[in-house]
């Protein structure tokens, strides 16, 4: 069974951290060879666990590993040490073995939403192509329903349809943190910042009207 295939019910822990640790060496370079001298601790084993529904804040000082956290629980660092389970799945096990269709389907599970936006996008692709490209990847949505998707998630964002023929230039600072947390992974279960997202008042206030539609859609999307 995929983690993509499983869903808990609200308030059930589904989201597991155990141990997890990334350390970077400091190497000392001689003329003849190089040494290790000591170590960074960019992260220093760390456990928590998420329930359905939960939202968990990791704050600190600049540097202090809230980024690197989140990059070595998706596997964009290799963590030293530790585990993730998602859904009573080791995702790190997955991502190691490289098996491509159950690594899709812990990547449609979770999704990375950039501190800035502008690194989620390709300034030579439209808002449309942007989105269409993991339904690409995944391959899970029928060609014949992208176009329905792309409306779908522009609308639980908040997002007019015209905003999907639009480049990275022509959209505002908010429309841009709002096509962000549309993609990169179609219909996420859970989602991993880097840092508190800006929003316009209007998007914010949608997103919360529809978040019980929007987690709907992810149970049936995912299903």
């Amino acid at each position: 069974m995929t983690a993509a295939s499983r869903t808990a019910p609200m308030g059930e822990e589904f989201f597991r951290i155990e141990g997890l640790t990334k350390l970077y060496p400091v190497l000392r370079r001689g003329l003849f060879r190089t040494r290790e001298a000591g170590v960074i601790r960019a992260v220093d084993d760390i456990s928590f666990s998420i329930r359905r529904g939960e939202t968990l804040g990791l704050v600190g000082e600049s540097g202090c590993g809230k980024t690197t956290t989140a990059r070595t629980i998706l596997h964009l660092i290799e963590p030293t040490s530790g585990s993730v389970h998602f859904d009573d799945i080791d995702i790190l096990r997955v991502f190691r073995e490289g098996r491509r269709e159950e690594e899709l389907a812990v990547r449609r599970g979770i999704q990375y939403v950039f501190q800035d936006p502008y690194l989620s996008l390709n300034p030579r692709w439209s808002v449309a192509q942007t989105i269409y490209e993991p339904f690409r990847v995944h391959g899970h949505v029928p060609r014949d329903q992208w176009e329905n998707r792309l409306m779908e998630l522009l609308d639980l964002v908040g997002l007019e349809e015209y905003h999907a023929w639009r480049y990275p230039h022509e959209l505002s600072g908010p429309a841009v943190s709002a096509k962000g947390s549309a993609s990169p992974a179609p219909w996420p279960s859970s989602r991993a910042s880097s840092s508190a997202t800006s929003r316009s008042p209007r998007s914010t206030s949608q997103c919360g009207r529809k978040s019980s539609t929007c987690w709907r859609s992810c149970r049936k999307a995912l299903a």
